[in-house]
């Protein structure tokens, strides 16, 4: 009997040491809303003077439709149902990231951050960044192509932007992002919706000082493109495919 009460003191004494280290981990360290995850890594950047652009087509949907935003006074842009949000920054800031403490300021808040770097090489006689097969190209190595940044269950994909051709036919490139890499990682959260990353992608200049501005969505501010619905259209046919350098001569 006394066996038997000894038992059930030790439960009941372990359920009551459960429930108080519960109530402790959700007090210390209540869950993270998308919108506190979007904000953390925004300012890290800015704080690193990195030029962080906003280039999800599921958030700027809602600056052109208000019909769409969702119906909360603190999140009706930030938050949506897809488990990935989208931001890009230019390839001119690889150098000042690589030089920041961006990567270590996130891991001490709890992020997991994975670097893509993929190889990139450079036309003859060309200008800019190509990624392709052509036999007609120099191999410059490897450069970071994409940031994957995770906390809890939501992923915020930073993709590197790099300039392409001359003058007036410049224009934005990002590379894809590489499937077999992203099978390798805890979360497999890329989205269907989000597409265009399987993709090597090309935009207009929208992220030029004079294309883009200052925005203030759910209270984060960051940069967009001024013109979010001409963005939208060109993500519909974004899909880059490379040119083939080599046969184009021997055609012409």
């Amino acid at each position: 009997m006394k066996r038997r009460h000894i038992l059930c003191g030790l439960l009941l004494l372990s359920i009551t040491f459960l429930i108080i280290q519960s109530y402790l981990f959700l007090y210390l360290y209540p869950a993270i809303t998308k919108k506190e995850n979007i904000e953390a890594i925004v300012k890290t950047l800015q704080l690193a003077n990195i030029d962080i652009f906003l280039t999800d087509p599921h958030i700027l949907k809602k600056v052109v439709q208000p019909e769409l935003r969702t119906k909360s006074s603190s999140c009706s842009f930030l938050c949506h149902d897809e488990p990935v949000t989208w931001f890009g920054i230019h390839g001119n800031s690889i150098a000042l990231y690589k030089q920041s403490s961006v990567k270590q300021t996130l891991e001490e808040n709890r992020f997991i951050v994975r670097e893509i770097f993929q190889q990139q090489t450079w036309p003859q006689g060309g200008a800019g960044v190509v990624a392709n097969d052509d036999s007609n190209v120099e191999a410059l190595g490897t450069t970071l192509t994409h940031i994957l940044i995770n906390r809890e269950r939501y992923t915020v994909c930073i993709s590197v932007f790099f300039s392409r051709g001359q003058h007036v036919f410049s224009y934005l490139w990002h590379h894809k992002l590489p499937i077999a890499d992203l099978n390798e990682l805890p979360w497999q959260l890329l989205s269907s919706d989000l597409q265009m990353l399987h993709f090597p992608g090309a935009y207009d200049k929208f992220c030029c000082r004079f294309e883009m501005v200052k925005v203030s969505l759910d209270g984060v501010s960051v940069l967009a493109a001024r013109y979010p619905g001409s963005y939208l259209h060109q993500v519909s046919a974004a899909t880059f495919i490379e040119c083939n350098g080599t046969r184009a001569k021997q055609f012409f």
